[in-house]
C-alpha cells in the first residue's frame, strides 16, 4: 500500500483558479506573453502541458516558469515555487514510504 501525498499538486490548484476565471490552458497560456515567435508559443504551452499532466516529483517548477505564472495570475512567483516545493516534499516522502 503506498503512503498518501499530503498536499496538493500545483496544477490542481492552478485548474481550480483557471475555472473559477473561466479560463483554458490556451487562456492561461496566453495570459503569460509576450511571445515573440510561433516556436516560443509552441514551446510555452507544451511545457505547461507536461506539468499539468505528469505529477511526478521529478518535473520540477523552476523560477522562469513560476515567473510565468505570477504574469497570468498577478500572484508572487515564490508563492508557486513554494507550493510546488511543499506538494514536491509531500511526494517524495509519500515515495519513499511505498
Amino acid at each position: 500500500m503506498s503512503a498518501a501525498i499530503e498536499h496538493q499538486h500545483l496544477a490542481e490548484l492552478l485548474e481550480e483558479e483557471m475555472k473559477e476565471r473561466g479560463w483554458s490552458m490556451t487562456d492561461l497560456v496566453m495570459n503569460m506573453g509576450p511571445f515573440f515567435s510561433e516556436e516560443e508559443w509552441n514551446i510555452c504551452q507544451l511545457s505547461w502541458d507536461l506539468f499539468f499532466n505528469v505529477k511526478e516529483s521529478y518535473v520540477l517548477l523552476g523560477e522562469p516558469m513560476a515567473q510565468q505564472l505570477s504574469d497570468a495570475l498577478g500572484v508572487s512567483s515564490k508563492f508557486f515555487l513554494s507550493f510546488h516545493e511543499e506538494w514536491r516534499k509531500s511526494a517524495l516522502e509519500a515515495e519513499a514510504g511505498a
